[in-house]
Order: structure tokens, then sequence, then C-alpha cells
């Protein structure tokens, strides 16, 4: 069947409703699900692309007599599983100068160049992908006609995949309706998914597709999937039914569930990703996503640690760096839920050399932690004045800690002038820089207020601090490390409201199941109301997740 014609007629019918001091060599750097990206390979093409190590075992058959060839595809494929989208470029370049009669290569690097669920497309990308794909059909129509000619030399699945991808660009990028042929491009692998429905790629790249056209919306408030999210979990799933290791079906898998109300499911392909494709700094940190939803923070720990070291050898023979500042904020979050403080304050460090946004992180560390000496002896950040009012929150803390009633007062109103200068459509990685601002502001002041004996104007302080950390939007790592429940928590404890203290710990723990400061502010607010029996189970499994960590804690807070 070729797929061209019909869904190029489907065109009109659709009309416009388309629906550590050590800076690594960056592909990308992670700037939100939302961020731009133009597609297009910006490394020099003159340089000679290697062959890298350390891609794992992925392979696959490639339409194509030549081995190197065939071997830059199959990186190629690796490296673009990866989002290493630019670099993957290169080498499906590399693979069709090697052999200018592969079809297939002319393919991949029109799909590599396309849209992905973390980067729109840009006009160049655009105009790039157009002429690939019409290579591709020119090559395969050379060989001998369409997806349904099984006597054609090249295989009857590249040749879907080549009419499929022809759909989706256009030869005027700056007339053409993105969204009208991303649809049109989903509807197409649809049916190639159809046609060849055990085969790995096709399944894979059927859900990302669907995943495109929406990207980071894949749920309702109610838990239920969108229906593009449907489409994407029906091919993703038959991919992993086939292969639960194939790191491109279990890469977006895990972005497609690791906002629902199950991300357990992704857990089986989180087990084995990292070993899939692990030069590639982020496919050893994807696990996280679903590990830190579910309670693993030791494994999102240790699968960090993995792809900062991926990122660093990027300066020597290893594939670019991919995101190294995001895999460092998400170490930072994991080891702050581990317990393990030097390898948090660490990554803040690391990661405020790469992104100085980042920096944030220092002083909230050492919140975290309760290194309140460290925290005034670090300079308040100038780098904005969010930087800067988080600043004061952390030195605020600092100050109420050592008893310097006075001082706490002037971190305050340096904390709310920082406020007041923060533009209201200022955002801290998607989120808005004055909202984070109003958690730091409302719990320094509950502390105030606890400390003074004032524990009812405490919590409604803290409530309203709570409400805004509802109201963020969905992002893993959090932008916030110290939930306002393990602060609340711990000032409902001490002022003697043990069962409302508990409430409180029980709704962290499903927020961040069997993180050890709400398990241990649990276990004290179990035994306060005399329920030793649960007191000492929670206690066990705090001292179990507890087990890495480098740091004492009394309560849930410093």
């Amino acid at each position: 069947m070729n797929l061209r014609l019909p869904l190029l007629l489907a065109l009109g019918a659709l009309g416009s409703a388309g629906f550590a001091g050590f800076t690594p060599p960056l592909m990308a750097q992670h700037a939100g699900h939302h961020a731009g990206h133009d597609g297009a390979a910006t490394a020099s093409e003159e340089a000679r692309v290697p062959l890298y190590d350390a891609l794992g075992p992925y392979a696959r058959a490639v339409g194509t007599e030549m081995s190197e060839a065939a071997a830059y595809v199959r990186q190629g494929m690796a490296l673009t599983y990866g989002f290493a989208h630019s670099e993957g470029v290169r080498s499906f370049r590399e693979a069709s100068r090697i052999d200018p009669t592969c079809a297939f290569c002319f393919w991949a690097e029109g799909w590599a160049l396309g849209p992905h669920i973390n980067g729109r497309m840009g006009n160049q990308a655009a105009r790039e992908a157009f002429a690939a794909i019409q290579q591709a059909l020119t090559l395969m129509d050379a060989s001998g006609g369409s997806a349904a000619d099984s006597q054609s030399d090249l295989p009857g699945v590249e040749r879907a995949l080549i009419e499929a991808l022809a759909v989706r660009y256009a030869p005027d990028p700056e007339s053409a309706n993105r969204a009208q042929l991303d649809t049109l491009y989903a509807l197409a692998m649809d049916e190639v998914a159809r046609l060849h429905p055990t085969d790995l790629e096709v399944l894979t790249l059927a859900g990302e597709a669907w995943m495109v056209l929406e990207p980071w919306a894949y749920w309702s408030e109610s838990g239920d999937a969108r229906p593009h999210a449907e489409a994407a979990l029906r091919h993703l799933e038959a991919a992993l039914a086939i292969d639960v290791t194939h790191p491109g079906a279990c890469h977006l898998y895990i972005h497609l569930v690791e906002a629902s109300p199950d991300p357990w499911r992704a857990l089986p392909c989180a087990d084995h990703l990292a070993d899939m494709i692990p030069g590639v700094s982020h496919i050893p940190h994807m696990p996280a996503h679903v590990l830190m939803r579910t309670g693993r923070y030791g494994e999102a720990v240790r699968g960090n640690q993995r792809a900062w070291i991926a990122d660093q050898r990027a300066g020597f023979d290893g594939p670019p760096a991919v995101y190294p500042s995001h895999n460092l904020h998400m170490l930072f979050f994991a080891a702050a839920f581990d317990g393990q403080s030097a390898v948090a304050l660490q990554a803040a460090r690391d990661v405020s050399r790469i992104a100085p946004a980042f920096s944030i992180y220092i002083p909230l560390g050492h919140a975290r932690f309760g290194r309140w000496d460290e925290i005034l002896e670090h300079p308040v950040l100038e780098v904005s004045p969010f930087a800067t009012g988080v600043s004061h929150y952390a030195r605020g803390m600092a100050q109420l800690r050592l008893g310097a009633r006075e001082e706490v007062d002037a971190e305050i109103e340096a904390l709310e002038r920082a406020l007041d200068q923060v533009d209201p459509e200022a955002r801290f990685r998607g989120h808005r820089q004055r909202e984070l601002l109003g958690i730091a502001r409302g719990t320094l002041l509950g502390e105030r207020l606890a400390l003074e004996g004032d524990v009812a104007g405490a919590v409604r302080i803290m409530e309203g601090a709570l409400l805004l950390e509802r109201a963020l939007n969905y992002d893993e790592p959090e932008p916030w490390p110290i939930p306002v429940r393990h602060t609340l928590g711990a000032v409902l404890l001490e002022a003697g409201r043990a069962a409302e203290a508990e409430a409180v710990y029980r709704e962290a723990l499903a927020i961040h199941p069997d993180n050890g400061w709400s398990l241990h502010g649990l276990a004290a607010a179990l035994r306060a109301q005399g329920n030793a029996s649960e007191a000492a189970e929670i206690e066990a499994r705090f001292q179990a997740m507890w087990a890495r960590a480098d740091v004492w804690i009394s309560g849930s807070r410093f």
C-alpha cells in the first residue's frame, strides 16, 4: 500500500484543526520540557564522525550492503534514541556519504531532524528534512516501487517508513501547517504499525509520532490518558511486550507514564534502560524519572552519577553530553531525598558551573541539610532577583536556627524586596519564579511564627505555601527541594498536634513514596499518639531507606 496519496488527500479534510568545574561539550542543555530546538545538525560537517563505543547492544538490520554505512545508521539510531539528535544526524549523513544509494540512510536523517517531545522544528531543519526524505523517495523508487512491492531489494518495512515520513515535510516550511503534517505522519505510522506489528522500530516511532502532537500533556486532571497518549501507549506497550529492553520504546514510555497515576508500570523497562545505551548520558539518567516517583532514590542517585560520568567523558572520546545540567539537577534531588548530603551538595556546585541559574541549589542544599554556618559564609546570589530571594530565604532559615531573631527579620525584608523585583512572568524551568519565592516566604515566615509560639499563624501561612506548591506543574525533578509538608509536619509535631502531623506525613509519602524524611516524621507522630507497633514498622522502613545517608536527622527538616 502506498501511504503517500491517501494521507496527502486527508490534509484538506483536517483543515486548521491540527493537533566539578568540568564543563563537557554540550549536545543540548535542559531548558524545560517545551524548549525550542531547531533540530538541524550544528557540528561541523567536514569533520569525520567517529564510531563511538559504549553505545550498548542496540542493533538493527539496515538496507545497505556496506557494513560501515550500516554501523553509522545503527549509531545514529542509538544517539537519536538518547536525544543526541544533532549527533544522530551527523551519523546518518556519514552513512549516506559512504553509501549514496542507501534510501534508509536518508530516511533516518529526515527522522532525526524532525520535531521531538523536547524540541520543536525550525525552518532550516524542515528544509533539510524535506530534502533528505525526497532523496530517500528517489532512491526507493529507483530500487523498485512502493512498500507493497515485495520484489524490491529494499525491505518492505523501510519502504513503508520512507513513505510515512514523506507526509511529514513540505517544500515550503514557512507556509506549512506543522500540526497538520505531524498529525498526518502519526496516522501514517499507525498504518505502518498495522502492516508491521512486530517491528520494534515501527512501534517505537509510531508511539513517538503521537507523543509529539501534544508533548507533556498526556494525562487529564482525573488521571486518564488523553487520546494522543492512548495511541502512544498502545504502540509502545506493544513494543515492550516484545522486548522490554528496547531503548527507544523504553525511553519514550518512561516519559509517557511518569506523570500518570501509575508510574510503577515503567519499572520493568527502567530496570534495563541504563545499560542499553550507556555512553549517551540521557539514557542512564532516564530511569530516574520513574525511580524518583516510586521511591527508589538510591538507584536514581547511581543512575545520574553514571550520566554525569558519561557527560564528563564527552570532553575526551565519548559521545557529546546530553542535558548535563538536567542530569546534575536530578542527581541533586535524588541525593537530597536519599540523605546523601555530600553527593547532593557536590551536584549543586557542579550544576551551578554549567548553568548559573541553578546556583540556587547551593543555598537550598545547605538549608535542606541544616548547614547553617555554610549558608552565611556563602555570598548572596546575584544571578537574578529570584536567586537573590532564594539566598535570603536560606539565610533567614540559618539566622532562625542560630537564634539571631533581628537578622531573621532583615532577611525576610530582603526576601520580600527581591520578590517585588521578580517579573511576574519570569520562570525557572517553566515555573513562575514568584510562586517559588512565595513557597520560600511562607515557609520562612511560618517557621518564625512557630518559634514565637504562634502555631496557628504558622500553620495558616504554611498551608498557603502548600497551595502554591500543589499548583506547580508536574516536573521531574521538581523545582523546590524542601517539600512544604516536611516543614509543616515538623511544626505540627513540635506543637503536640501529632494526629495532624501524621496526616501531613502520609500525604507527603503518597507524593514521594518511602522518602526517609517523611518516614522519620511519621514514626515520631505515631509514637506520640501511643501507636508503638506501627511506629516500629515505619521506623524499620526509615532505617532501610536511610541506609546510604551521611547525615543523622532528628525530624523531617533541620
